[in-house]
């Protein structure tokens, strides 16, 4: 069992996911790559090694395989799961701001009990999250319009903050994480 912080990390073979998992490896979390390009994961482990760390091909839509890949993570980070870095832009079938109005109650209860259960699962899994998300949509108008949930906004529109895309500022993703 690892007692290392942990993050999963999708999207982690390219760009802004490998430095992400470089630079949480570097601090002794127990980090989780996960990329549908099996060729660039293989070069990523090349690189970063084997030592608390682990590397999976995994296609973000495919419910199931996402599913395998958390419980695998699951049993190697001792049941923790302090960040899901969400770096493939995708959740749910879709991007976050995108989920259906139904199933954002589900995304609402984990960000407020701290914890879920695997799909047809019988124990918790708790996490402490801390929640960086973004969107090009305005979610004043999605929750106006009755598409995005008002309960759901004010949880994770805590500080605002307008940027430029972190694709052009790397160096920026230390920082926000700290913060």
């Amino acid at each position: 069992m690892n007692n290392s912080k942990s993050i999963f990390i999708t999207g982690a073979a390219g760009g802004m996911g490998r430095s992400t998992a470089k630079l949480f490896l570097d601090k002794n979390w127990f980090v989780g790559c996960y990329d549908n390009n099996k060729e660039n994961l293989l070069e990523l482990e090349g690189e970063l090694g084997n030592e608390n760390i682990i590397y999976e091909v995994l296609d973000v839509t495919n419910k199931e395989n996402f599913q395998e890949c958390v419980n695998n993570f699951s049993s190697k980070s001792g049941g923790k799961l302090d960040i899901l870095f969400n770096n493939a832009g995708i959740t749910q079938g879709g991007f976050f701001d995108e989920i259906p109005y139904e199933t954002q109650a589900n995304v609402l209860r984990v960000l407020i009990d701290q914890k879920f259960k695997r799909l047809n699962g019988s124990k918790d899994i708790y996490v402490n999250i801390r929640l960086i998300s973004s969107t090009s949509k305005n979610l004043d108008n999605l929750v106006k319009n009755g598409k995005f949930r008002e309960d759901l906004y004010h949880r994770l529109n805590v500080m605002p903050i307008e940027l430029t895309s972190l694709n052009s500022r790397t160096e920026d993703i230390s920082l926000l994480i700290k913060y």
